[in-house]
């Protein structure tokens, strides 16, 4: 998403850092969504190749719309953003994309001051996640779908250039339209 976004990902993984990353963030709360997240990362953790690694979600009463991973593997939605979620794949494409986060650790720790070097950092996750999906069962084309979505919360060009880059790996981009 946004420079915040990768910011938050460098946040101290101690428990008073994560506490005070979520108070920034509006706190945790319940969210009936969270059962259903938790579902869906066990099914792109096993069948996405995150096996071993201990992933964790919660929603963060916020409305802006966003999502953000700790190097930990501790995954926030903000309300924000589960507003923007209709189906599971929707979800499952919110996630699958935190998630590719880590397989870049190196980002966690890289200065990320460049937008070129931040949309990388972005592009590369969406890559990450559409092969996860893929792997996983789900529909990948709901990656560019939340794109999408996000269009406004991202810098002028990002959400053409995530999606462009994503039609080349999965077909043709009329295929993301927003319902």
């Amino acid at each position: 998403m946004t420079g915040d976004h990768l910011q938050s990902m460098t946040a101290s993984e101690t428990s008073p850092g994560r506490t005070a990353f979520e108070s920034r963030h509006g706190g945790q709360i319940d969210h009936p969504i969270a059962t259903l997240a938790n579902r869906l990362l066990l099914e792109l953790g096993s069948r996405g190749g995150m096996r071993g690694k201990s992933l964790s979600i919660a929603v963060l009463r916020t409305e802006e719309p966003n999502a953000f991973v700790l190097a930990s593997g501790h995954i926030y939605l903000t309300e924000g953003m589960v507003e923007l979620v209709c189906t599971e794949d929707d979800l499952a494409a919110v996630l699958a994309h935190e998630m590719g986060h880590l397989d870049d650790l190196a980002a966690f720790s890289r200065p990320t001051g460049a937008d070129a070097d931040r949309l990388k950092i972005e592009a590369d996750a969406d890559d990450q996640a559409a092969a996860m999906l893929l792997d996983a069962g789900f529909e990948p084309s709901a990656l560019a779908i939340m794109i999408e979505r996000l269009r406004d919360e991202q810098p002028e060009g990002w959400a053409d250039f995530r999606c462009d880059r994503l039609s080349r790996h999965l077909g043709p981009a009329d295929d993301f339209s927003t319902p």
